[in-house]
């Protein structure tokens, strides 16, 4: 349509250029213009159309890209993400206000989008499952027929009803073909039973939760939350009991046969990789044997990187020296998932020097006679040389070692300072003399 317009455009140029002549024209003239208009006419319709095929033919090329690895946060700016955009388009998926190569939050919900169209798990990152089923869709082939392998995943069998029971099963790459798909019904004798879900999910259900969607972040730790609902049903059962193994418990006591529940599962992690974790259960008597039924679901919830995310490092106190290495921890409270300014976890160190110096076998003070000596020794570890300092005390002094004093008529303070790979440390005795 924009090269038709450009062209008539065009034409009304030329036909208005010459238009203010016209009435000063001969006949003869006017009848050549006419025809010089004709001609060029012609030869406009012929370029038309000449445009029109190349353009129609353009349009047709197939776009083709063969993703080779996950995508995310991370990648953002990179030729894989503008080819993702471009995978969206074609799904008819909108990436909101995200550039045309950036992977921020429009992106993430425009991949959950994707994932819930082809029943894959809602992470909002391209993984595995989702790169397959984008190369089933688009990747550039070599002429030959992709052939696309179901992957099945079955939920539990649904109670037995009429002697017969059920269950679904769906293809995560979305083949449209049932080729060693899995039994989804079978004859059953009925029993008591109990059955129950998390957000409709036979489980485990994993929860992926954002700063500000579900996740903050305190001084000790990244806090996550969120809200599930629950559903039970039982078939020839009473008095039932639900549990779970949170703590405090936030799914307890006697239920009805049959029901739902909103619960808030919350918790602390002190590392992106970890995850707060709950099996909520429900155990009923059967009305037929009085034995106990239960079913159970596990929920899971784990914190996901926001785009720009900032990291806030803390750390532990180094350790103590060992092997001339001494460790802390350091965690991003942010969890950020990146390495960039993480603080050094590992140091080398020596082991820390210690000396200890006695007078007469005491640490003291210790008083003798005016005009005695007295026995110094003294012995360290972890040290590689030692100096005396003090009264009538000084210069270099073995590692370990005795010596006996010149009489001392006078308090006197023996030191002696000792240095290793791990430090230097010293230590001192006083001598003093009775009477004075």
């Amino acid at each position: 349509m924009k090269i038709k317009i450009f062209l008539f455009a065009l034409l009304l140029v030329f036909v208005f250029g010459v238009a203010g002549n016209v009435f000063a024209m001969t006949e003869q003239e006017r009848q050549a213009l006419i025809a010089q208009i004709q001609q060029q006419l012609g030869q406009l319709q012929i370029q038309l159309a000449q445009m029109i095929a190349q353009e129609q033919a353009q349009g047709n090329q197939s776009w083709c890209y063969t993703f080779n690895t996950n995508l995310g946060f991370a990648n953002s700016g990179s030729n894989e993400v503008y080819n993702l955009h471009m995978a969206l388009q074609k799904e008819g998926i909108s990436y909101g206000a995200d550039d045309i190569n950036t992977y921020s939050i429009g992106t993430s919900q425009a991949v959950i989008a994707f994932q819930a169209k082809y029943k894959i798990t809602q992470t909002g990152y391209v993984g595995a499952l989702t790169r397959s089923k984008l190369n089933s869709l688009y990747a550039c082939g070599t002429g030959t027929t992709t052939i696309c392998t179901p992957s099945w995943t079955c939920g539990d069998w649904g109670f037995c009803i009429g002697g017969q029971q059920t269950k679904t099963c769906t293809d995560s790459n979305n083949c449209g073909v049932d080729t060693k798909k899995p039994k989804t019904s079978q004859t059953c004798t009925q029993q008591s039973a109990v059955k129950i879900k998390a957000d409709g999910s036979d489980g485990p259900l994993n929860v992926f939760l954002t700063l500000g969607n579900g996740a903050s972040v305190d001084g000790s730790g990244i806090i996550l939350t969120k809200n599930i609902n629950l559903q039970w049903d039982g078939i020839d059962v009473s008095s039932c009991q639900a549990s779970d193994t949170a703590n405090p418990n936030i799914f307890s006591g006697y239920r009805p046969t049959s029901g739902s529940l909103t619960v808030t599962l919350s918790g602390k992690i002190t590392s992106s990789t970890n995850k707060i974790t709950d099996t909520l259960k429900i155990t009923c008597v059967s009305v037929k044997t009085g034995n106990s039924v239960t079913d159970s679901v596990v929920v899971n919830l784990f914190y996901t990187v926001n785009n720009n995310c900032s990291a806030s490092w803390s750390c532990t106190a180094w350790t103590d020296c060992l092997n001339k290495k001494h460790t802390r921890t350091c965690t991003d409270w942010n969890g950020c998932g990146s390495l960039v300014g993480k603080p050094i976890e590992t140091e080398s160190c020596g082991l820390a020097p210690t000396v200890n110096i006695k007078a007469n076998s005491s640490d003291g003070p210790v008083a003798i006679s005016n005009g005695s000596s007295a026995s110094l020794s003294w012995t360290s570890a972890n040290t590689t040389s030692c100096i005396a300092s003090g009264d009538y005390w000084s210069g270099a002094r073995a590692v370990n070692g005795t010596e006996v004093t010149t009489a001392i008529t006078s308090s006197r303070i023996y030191t002696i300072d000792c240095t290793g790979s791990g430090g230097s440390v010293s230590d001192s005795v006083t001598v003093n003399v009775s009477g004075n």
